[in-house]
């Protein structure tokens, strides 16, 4: 990334995280892991009262690296592309989660789908929000989960409560 490109990426997230940081979207609570890396952030987000993670606490973690090790390739300078974001384990049972690293599957990050002219990281953590909610089969990272939520609708929501439980209690030590 030249390094213009970076001073108008870290303007950009250092906007996004001021307005952010003085009201984040409901249910989701923003943080640095350092004071002087704004291309790492982090998130506890709480499971919506109408989904079945309601009483979960989740942690997730937005990168917007210049390299990516998941797709061995630099990544142009956001906000140009859209950041890579991952829960932090224990994960939530979902079927736009890997249960193997974390890594989220949304139709906004795609970089076919992200508009740096109107989206930004508050549009992250509200799709994060949105499919607790409701999720998208469109973008299923595993199939097994895929069926298990189209066929065995009742074997899903429990092993997603079940989840939510789980990552309750292990993030409230954090709060």
């Amino acid at each position: 990334m030249a390094s213009g490109e970076r001073v108008v990426s870290m303007k950009r997230l250092k906007r996004e995280y001021g307005k952010l940081s003085q009201g984040p979207p409901a249910g989701v609570s923003i943080s640095l892991p350092s004071d002087t890396d704004l291309y790492v952030w982090e998130a506890l987000l709480s499971g919506p009262v109408d989904s079945v993670y309601k009483g979960g606490l989740f942690k997730v973690r937005v990168c917007v690296p210049v390299y990516s090790f998941l797709t061995q390739s630099l990544r142009e300078n956001y906000p140009v592309k859209p950041p890579e974001v991952h829960f932090v384990a224990p994960f939530p049972y979902h079927l736009n989660v890997s249960q193997k690293s974390g890594q989220v599957c949304l139709g906004l990050l795609g970089d076919d789908k992200w508009e740096p002219s109107y989206m930004g990281m508050e549009h992250v953590f509200q799709a994060l929000v949105a499919i607790l909610i409701r999720p998208e089969p469109s973008s299923a990272m595993d199939h097994e989960l895929l069926n298990n939520y189209h066929n065995l609708s009742s074997i899903y929501a429990m092993k997603a409560k079940c989840s939510a439980k789980v990552a309750a209690e292990h993030f409230k030590k954090l709060i």
